[in-house]
């Protein structure tokens, strides 16, 4: 008997291997090749200006969409947000609720990480623009009141993006962020301290799959 499933029949096995009399599947990972660019946004955002879901106007939509390209963050990480959650000075400063998983030592605390953009990048305006009309109306930045928190279900969210434009997603944003900024030279310590993540493993994925060191090697003088 296998010890894990096979992976899709898209992805070809070259390769299994015992271990302690039992044949393994090696562990693949899933490169998702599709990517979000600049290009891309004027369109999106003019498609979630239109949209009104669950009680919140095209800005709020738009607000959200900001904060998934500028942040990355998870989608369970931005519709909690309060109103007090983001500051707005020279930058734009949101205080994220990230919940770390689960252990015997750590019980799943969510510790506030905070991340700050520039006021001179142009999505902040959509923030900010929603920021002002929200805390008119509530102490979440996308309320809900019919529901038992007071904000919208992620599965919300996740409806309207799709409304939007059938190939986003809140990881899609992420993931974008993550390629570009691997490919604008960001370290894999930089690339852990903006996304939270607990192992370099990922960041060095994405720096190996931009191509920049091999880049880097090959334009050296010596």
């Amino acid at each position: 008997m296998f010890s894990r499933r096979f992976p899709p029949k898209s992805l070809n096995i070259t390769k299994l291997y015992f271990c302690n009399g039992v044949i393994r599947v090696p562990k693949y990972s899933y490169q998702r090749e599709d990517v979000i660019r600049e290009q891309e946004l004027g369109e999106i955002f003019d498609e979630a200006s239109r949209v009104k879901a669950y009680g919140l106007p095209g800005e709020a939509w738009q607000c959200l969409i900001a904060i998934m390209w500028l942040y990355g963050k998870r989608i369970s990480e931005i519709v909690p947000l309060s109103i007090g959650a983001v500051r707005i000075n020279n930058y734009v400063s949101v205080a994220f609720q990230v919940l770390k998983k689960k252990s015997y030592k750590d019980p799943g605390i969510r510790s506030p990480f905070v991340k700050l953009v520039t006021m001179e990048n142009p999505y902040t305006d959509y923030i900010v623009k929603w920021h002002t009309q929200a805390k008119e109306r509530s102490r979440f930045m996308f309320y809900r009141p019919q529901t038992k928190m007071g904000y919208i279900y992620r599965q919300y969210a996740n409806d309207v993006l799709k409304l939007i434009s059938s190939r986003i997603s809140p990881h899609l944003f992420r993931h974008s962020l993550a390629t570009q900024m691997a490919e604008e030279g960001a370290t894999a310590y930089q690339l852990i301290n903006w996304f939270d993540w607990d192992r370099t493993d990922t960041a060095l994925e994405y720096i190996k799959r931009s191509g920049r060191m091999t880049q880097e090697l090959s334009d050296r003088k010596w």
